[in-house]
C-alpha cells in the first residue's frame, strides 16, 4: 500500500474516531470483540481502498499511535534540554502542527492519545 496523503488519513482517523469500541477504554463496548471486529469491517467498507483490510487497519492504527508517541517524546525531550521557549521542538507532520488543520488535531489526540496542550494548543 502506498503512502497516504493527508485526506486519506484524516478520514481514517475520523473512522476511528466515530468508534469508540476501539479506542475507548472506559466504554463497556470496548471489551465486546464482535463489536471491535464489526467496527474493523466498518472501516474497511468506508475507506473503499483495495487490499486495505481489517489486518492493514491495525497496523495503520498501531503506526499512527507510534508516531503520535514518538512525536510527543520529542516535545517533551526538547522542552527539557534546557533551550529557550524559541527552540522547542515543532513536529513537522501538518497533523502535529497548531497552526494546521484544527479538525485533524482534535481528532487526533481524541482517538489516539491524550490531550497536550503544547501540540494542540
Amino acid at each position: 500500500m502506498s503512502r497516504w496523503n493527508e485526506e486519506t488519513t484524516l478520514k481514517f482517523v475520523q473512522e476511528y474516531r466515530e468508534r469508540p469500541c476501539l479506542w475507548n477504554t472506559r466504554a463497556s463496548i470496548y471489551k465486546n470483540k464482535q463489536a471491535r471486529e464489526a467496527a474493523y469491517k466498518e472501516i474497511e467498507q468506508n475507506m473503499g481502498l483495495d487490499g486495505f483490510g481489517v489486518g492493514d487497519i491495525k497496523n495503520k492504527i498501531r503506526a499512527l499511535r507510534s508516531t503520535y508517541s514518538q512525536e510527543k517524546k520529542k516535545i517533551k525531550d526538547s522542552m527539557k534540554s534546557g533551550t529557550g521557549s524559541d527552540d522547542v521542538y515543532v513536529p513537522n507532520i501538518k497533523c502535529f502542527n497548531p497552526s494546521g488543520r484544527a479538525s485533524f488535531n482534535v481528532t487526533l489526540v481524541r482517538a489516539l492519545g491524550r490531550f497536550h496542550p503544547l501540540i494542540f494548543g
